[in-house]
């Protein structure tokens, strides 16, 4: 219970720290730690070097404050970047297109989430395993 203890604390913090653990890197994160620490388990584990489905529902049994979420899509540069200077700076920009064309063909419709290169900056991230309730 103790290993677990710690692997449900790790996987919290790793959550808030935006690097949330899917469900297969959590089961091998689970494998290593029985391995390290000569915790008994079964053959499947050992033969397939990952701990099994049954285990991952039984874990989520066992701490209900851990649920496998979707994280939020956004790029790295916009969680990093999100500062007063940054947003005043973008807004500026915007005031300047607007006033530079004509507002009515301007609007929400026409602005998009896309790099210099017409790329979007922003991936589908996987379900993790993350606190309960925490967004």
């Amino acid at each position: 219970m103790e290993v677990e203890e710690e692997l449900k604390e790790y996987l919290i913090l790793s959550s808030k720290i935006h690097h949330g653990l899917t469900k297969k890197e959590c089961k091998l994160l689970a494998y290593e730690l029985a391995e390290k620490n000569k915790l008994k388990v079964p053959n499947s584990w050992k033969v397939n070097k990952i701990a099994g489905e049954n285990w991952l529902k039984e874990f989520h049994k066992r701490w209900p404050q851990i649920s496998i979420r979707k994280p939020k899509s956004t790029s790295l540069a916009r969680a990093t970047s999100f500062n007063r200077t940054t947003v005043e700076e973008f807004f500026d920009n915007v005031i300047s297109v607007y006033e530079k064309f004509e507002k009515p063909k301007l609007g929400p419709h026409t602005i998009y989430n896309l790099n210099e290169m017409r790329l979007t900056t922003v991936h589908n991230p996987p379900n993790v395993l993350s606190q309960k309730g925490m967004k």
